[in-house]
C-alpha cells in the first residue's frame, strides 16, 4: 500500500512538471513576435489554427536539465479547399527555472538523402 501512495505521488509530480513545461513551451511559441506578426491579420473566424506539441529529448547536468519541445502551428482558412500553412519550431529550455526564457528556433522541413544521415 505505502508503495503505491509512493509511486502515485511521484506520477503526479513528474506529470506536474512535464505539463509546466508544455506550457512554458507552448506560450513561449504564441508569444515569439514571428507568430505574433504573422497571426496579425488572421481572425479566428476566418481561420482554424491548431498547436501542437511533441516532446523531443532533455539532458542534464550542473547547471539543471534542459528540455526541447517540437511545436507546431497549422493556420487553415476557412474558405473551401483552402491549404493549410504550418509553422514549426523547436523550443528548448531550462527545467524548473523561470529566469531564463525559453528560445524558440523555427526550422524548414527538407527532404534528406539516406546518404546525408548521420553515422551511428
Amino acid at each position: 500500500m505505502k508503495l503505491s501512495v509512493v509511486l502515485m505521488s511521484l506520477w503526479l509530480v513528474v506529470g506536474t512538471a512535464h505539463s509546466k513545461e508544455d506550457e512554458v513551451a507552448m506560450n513561449a511559441f504564441k508569444h515569439d513576435p514571428k507568430i505574433v506578426k504573422y497571426l496579425a491579420n488572421k481572425s479566428l473566424t476566418n481561420y482554424w489554427i491548431k498547436y501542437q506539441q511533441l516532446e523531443l529529448d532533455g539532458i542534464c547536468g550542473f547547471a539543471g536539465c534542459e528540455w526541447r519541445k517540437l511545436v507546431t502551428m497549422k493556420v487553415t482558412s476557412k474558405s473551401s479547399n483552402a491549404p493549410s500553412v504550418t509553422i514549426l519550431a523547436v523550443v528548448n529550455g531550462m527545467a524548473g527555472n523561470v529566469k531564463i526564457e525559453p528560445k524558440v528556433n523555427f526550422v524548414k522541413l527538407v527532404d534528406m538523402q539516406e546518404s546525408d544521415w548521420p553515422v551511428m
